[in-house]
């Protein structure tokens, strides 16, 4: 049963619309974020966004029902947390399990949003 009124079960919705609309946008922040990680060279502020941006994607989709996305992004932050203690540059092998992440995030971005990513 939800005893939520019915005005607040509206805001929560429209929050929810805003957000499914602002998801493209956070998604390829997070990716151009961790594009310029895989060029090699040592980047804190590039990690930080990108750590920032993931930890966000994972947290507020799984608030509003998204779990595709919530997982997808839980699981580049868990890499990109492993960069952190690596002097902010992906090793080869964590950068191809962060592409893999980065497509998997967008396939979900996509299913969760209709928005070609």
């Amino acid at each position: 049963m939800n005893s939520m009124s019915p005005a607040k079960q509206e805001k929560l919705e429209a929050l929810r619309r805003r957000f499914l609309s602002r998801v493209p946008v956070m998604v390829r922040d997070v990716v151009d974020a961790c594009v310029r990680l895989l060029g090699g060279s040592p980047d804190p502020e590039g990690l930080a966004s990108a750590l920032r941006g993931a930890h966000t994607l994972a947290g507020t989709a799984g608030t509003f029902g998204l779990p595709d996305v919530s997982e997808a992004a839980r699981a580049l932050e868990a890499l990109l947390r492993t960069a952190q203690g690596g002097g902010s540059a992906l090793e080869e092998a964590a950068a191809v399990s962060v592409i893999v992440e980065l497509n998997r995030l967008g396939r979900a971005t996509e299913r969760a949003t209709g928005a070609p990513f």
